[in-house]
């Protein structure tokens, strides 16, 4: 099957009532003069969602990334039933315009005006490969799949190695000897962003199953940060002989830890890199623990 790709106007640069809007770099409109109505201000682009999500009377379309190079549409609807969203999402999502989508917006936005701007690529990827192998409706059911629409620098690499878990306000830990999977799951439009997935802890004396929501993938191997109950938790390898953690307000009594930042960032050149640079920070840099967990670089503290 041949990929779909958007008419030619979502690559315009002015504003139309026809519900695609392109937002592009240009001068600024001059101002109205006295009398005239204010311009109608552009709804601002949900960025770093990918999945179609209905909330209230709501529905936000994940975005459309095939064949525009550089850009994305952003679609939604602000006054539709769930079961209306979920019926029109395959053909609307990517062609609002047509006669059975009233009350369907587009945005253009280009990707380096969020901070997704990386994440784009592999999604762009991703999307043109669903789209190249079936039809409109399937293509929005495949990217209910998390296998699409968590982002990768969300997507954790996890290797099976035992790791700790801590609340990252309190600092306490809440799992030692833990594992963590995340099997694949399909999440619909109307489903709660606040617990995206169910994730398996398991330790040696139990397992449990639990809703998260994947935050960040952290700069050195198995570490990142997730969403559960509303707290941020963090994880990273266990290490016996540590069990102090960072907080998010462990760096506020740090000194200058800058070098050491710069430091971590140079490890996500290489895996074998990052390996190297876990040890070398663990015995040279705790005092910077917090600095660095700030910079998604989970180390254990003094």
């Amino acid at each position: 099957m041949r990929p779909v790709t958007p008419a030619a106007i979502f690559e315009g640069d002015i504003v139309v009532t026809g519900t695609v809007h392109s937002l592009q770099e240009s001068m600024p409109p001059p101002a109205p003069a006295k009398g005239d109505k204010p311009a109608v201000a552009l709804p601002v682009p949900e960025r770093g969602v990918y999945r179609d999500v209905h909330s209230g009377k709501k529905g936000t379309c994940g975005p459309w990334f095939v064949g525009m190079r550089n850009k994305g549409l952003y679609v939604s609807n602000k006054n539709i039933s769930l079961a209306e969203f979920e019926k029109l999402r395959g053909v609307c999502c990517v062609y609002p315009r047509r006669p059975q989508c009233p009350g369907w917006v587009g945005i253009v936005s280009a990707d380096k005006d969020g901070a997704d701007e990386k994440d784009i690529p592999e999604l762009r990827r991703r999307q043109t490969e669903i789209y190249d192998a079936v039809s409109l409706e399937e293509a929005r059911q495949h990217m209910d799949r998390s296998s699409y629409f968590i982002a990768p620098s969300r997507t954790f690499q996890l290797s099976g190695m035992p790791i700790s878990i801590w609340n990252m306000t309190s600092g306490a830990a809440w799992l030692q000897h833990a594992t963590l999977a995340i099997p694949s799951a399909t999440v619909h439009p109307g489903h709660s962003a606040d617990d995206l997935l169910r994730a398996e802890f398991s330790t040696p004396t139990q397992k449990i199953s639990a809703g998260i929501t994947p935050l960040k993938r952290g700069i050195l191997p198995d570490t990142g940060t997730f969403l559960l109950d509303g707290d941020v938790f963090g994880f990273m390898p266990l290490r016996a002989a540590f069990t102090s953690y960072p907080t998010k307000t462990t760096s506020a009594t740090e000194g200058n830890c800058s070098e050491t930042v710069s430091q971590g960032l140079r490890c996500a050149e290489s895996l074998k890199r990052a390996k190297k640079c876990a040890e070398e920070l663990h015995s040279k840099s705790r005092g910077c623990c917090g600095t660095l967990a700030d910079n998604n670089i989970m180390i254990h503290c003094i």
